[in-house]
């Protein structure tokens, strides 16, 4: 009787603690485990500070905050996220530089940048992971700059801070180095009425190229982006991206595979306004102006002079604007 007993009593106690052991997966599964939780069967999901600075903005005011840091070692980038979001924080860009305007942080302007670009954000953006293979790579002794708008619309002083995380990776995880391109338009205004307004613009690729992901960038006015492609044999261009904007989440869009845009292939661009201000507004740096640009993440990446602003600025390495 007391062998059965106790036989009985350890197989509750193996019961229990594999009931217990399949509640903690479910719950953590459910949670989505910390930046830190391995996946199933993967290595481990590791997120580091790409680029951090902490900055003070006085009431009703806004401005550009920047930060230089050069590498020290090579670095792998899979991913890329914001953390812990500041209510002021508006877009900012993230530059893989080989000579920076000045190295710690510093107050600059919306001009302030160069090199190629690998990350923009803004308000309330969603996570870009990229595919397997895929990431990008930034060389020892380069250097890194954060250029960041910050708006302050309450009236009291804030502090705080931008925080860019990467996902880490090996060399191996990044055998298709990626850099983002900025689509889009320069100089536009709308007019003082409340009738929806489209932007449109767009450029001719020089190159053949893939493309991987994208982000619209507009400020509170805008409501929808629209990207199309076409190539020579295209009568009507292929959309890629149509959908609303919502300024408060501007999010990220991974292409479902990537996209071949040939040497003779076209990019074409639209950003919807809904202008309820009461008088006209203008493309500029300031939070009361807009913008209408979407990032658009590509490979390979390019060689000797680059602008990520080719595309609007005309004249490019692999993007020209189709002439008048």
């Amino acid at each position: 009787m007391q062998a059965t007993s106790t036989a009985s009593t350890t197989h509750a106690v193996i019961t229990k603690v594999v009931v217990l052991t399949v509640l903690a997966v479910i719950v953590a599964a459910c949670r989505g485990g910390d930046s830190t939780s391995p996946p199933p069967g993967g290595n481990p999901d590791v997120w580091n500070d790409v680029a951090s600075r902490t900055w003070t903005l006085a009431g009703q005011s806004e401005g550009y905050k920047c930060l230089g840091t050069q590498l020290s070692a090579d670095e792998y980038i899979t991913g890329f996220r914001l953390a812990a979001e500041s209510a002021a924080q508006a877009e900012m860009l993230l530059f893989v530089m080989d000579t920076p305007p000045t190295l710690g942080s510093f107050d600059c302007s919306s001009d302030t940048g160069g090199g190629h670009l690998v990350y923009a954000a803004s308000t309330g953006t969603t996570p870009i992971e990229f595919r397997a293979g895929q990431g990008v790579h930034v060389a020892a002794g380069k250097y890194l700059l954060l250029n960041s708008h910050v708006h302050n619309a309450t009236g009291a002083s804030v502090t705080d801070s931008t925080r860019i995380e990467g996902r880490v990776g090996t060399s191996s995880d990044v055998t298709t180095p990626l850099e983002m391109i900025l689509a889009g338009k320069l100089a536009f205004s709308l007019p003082a009425d409340d009738a929806p307004v489209v932007i449109n613009t767009g450029c001719s690729a020089g190159s053949d190229q893939h493309f991987v992901a994208l982000i619209p960038l507009m400020r509170s006015l805008g409501v929808h982006a629209k990207l199309a492609v076409s190539s020579a044999s295209d009568t009507v261009p292929q959309p890629i991206y149509d959908a609303a904007f919502n300024p408060a989440h501007v999010l990220y869009t991974s292409l479902t595979t990537d996209l071949l845009v040939p040497a003779t292939g076209h990019l074409s661009l639209s950003c919807t306004f809904n202008n309820t201000t009461g008088h006209s507004v203008i493309f500029g740096e300031s939070a009361s102006q807009e913008l209408c640009f979407t990032g658009v993440y590509r490979y390979p990446v390019a060689t000797g002079t680059y602008d990520f602003l080719s595309c609007a600025r005309n004249g490019s390495f692999d993007f020209r604007r189709p002439e008048a």
